[in-house]
């Protein structure tokens, strides 16, 4: 309250009239009161609201990379089952083939293939040495044409191998991620 106003009571009691200024702001203290309460104990329950939270995100994160994982694995599987499918000549594509976490700028993710390979591969028609993933790259992309008729060694195996179970499988590791952060949530 201003000093110097005047707050005029009911008689016998110490309720405020709300004829002036001083009045109202008497009869409001204990709201004010309230409400300052109110601010802190909100401030304390989103608080932790946001503590819960943040454990839930990272709850939900860790889903997502399980189901991403889990995915990667029924693409590798799939490869092996569904034509088209992975050749085999040496097994080095078999042996190659990796499925690792990463993380990037923007969130979690997955890397599923063939990458930081040190096993090697000779040509033997060439007679060059390459490393698995390049090899990998090659075959995968083996189309006719340019390169003619092919003879797979493997009944069924052929170009786009990984691709092709990619396509056919997405829609499966989208719902296993899902079910995974559903089970979480509950």
């Amino acid at each position: 309250m201003k000093a110097g106003a005047k707050v005029t009571y009911f008689p016998g009691t110490n309720i405020a009239r709300m004829r002036n200024r001083a009045g109202v702001n008497a009869r409001l203290g204990s709201l004010k009161d309230s409400v300052k309460d109110f601010k802190k104990d909100l401030t304390k329950a989103v608080g932790r609201a946001a503590h819960d939270t943040g454990q839930i995100l990272g709850a939900i994160e860790n889903d997502v990379l399980i189901g991403l994982l889990q995915g990667a694995v029924l693409i590798q599987d799939d490869m092996d089952k569904t034509p088209p499918l992975m050749p085999i000549d040496t097994g080095a594509l078999h042996a190659g083939f990796k499925i690792r976490p990463k993380e990037s700028g923007v969130g979690i993710g997955v890397e599923a293939g063939w990458y930081d390979t040190i096993v090697e591969k000779t040509d033997p028609k060439t007679g060059k040495t390459r490393t698995v993933d390049q090899y990998a790259a090659y075959v995968h992309e083996m189309t006719s044409p340019p390169y003619g008729p092919i003879n797979w060694s493997k009944l069924g195996s052929g170009p786009k191998f990984l691709e092709a179970s990619f396509k056919r499988n997405s829609s499966k590791i989208i719902k296993g991620v899902t079910a995974n952060i559903k089970r979480s949530l509950i």
